[in-house]
């Protein structure tokens, strides 16, 4: 399967722009925490089971970095990786990853025979290692 991320990227910055706009009294730490729980699902669900292209990757890692820009007031151009890192969350690409590994580990436990996506989960298996 594949989608059109326009609507997704859509969401997911009318949700970051709303969330920031009620929290400027709060710390960092915690309007990142609501960042988390209440904007990154908007971009992560099911996204196991999509075969997204490179460039449609590419386009949620900016809006999950843009997320980070804002709460901490970064520029354009600047980093947020470590940020990140220190607030115990992966950048998208590696969300995206996560998110697919464990979509076909559930599809190979369920369905051990006959599907296609178990072969398809010994090549991503190695990827990942």
């Amino acid at each position: 399967m594949s989608a059109d991320v326009a609507p997704i990227r859509r969401k997911f910055y009318v949700a970051c722009n709303r969330l920031n706009a009620r929290s400027r009294g709060l710390v960092e730490p915690v309007r990142v925490q609501l960042v988390k729980s209440f904007c990154l699902p908007l971009i992560t669900y099911c996204i196991g089971a999509l075969n997204l292209k490179r460039s449609d990757i590419q386009l949620l890692s900016v809006c999950w970095n843009d997320a980070f820009r804002h709460t901490f007031q970064f520029k354009r151009n600047e980093s947020v990786k470590i940020l990140q890192v220190n607030f115990g969350t992966l950048d998208f690409k590696h969300l995206y990853d996560l998110y697919k590994f464990k979509f076909l580990t559930i599809i190979g436990i369920k369905y051990p025979y006959g599907l296609p996506l178990v072969e398809s989960l010994d090549s991503f298996t190695c990827l990942c290692m």
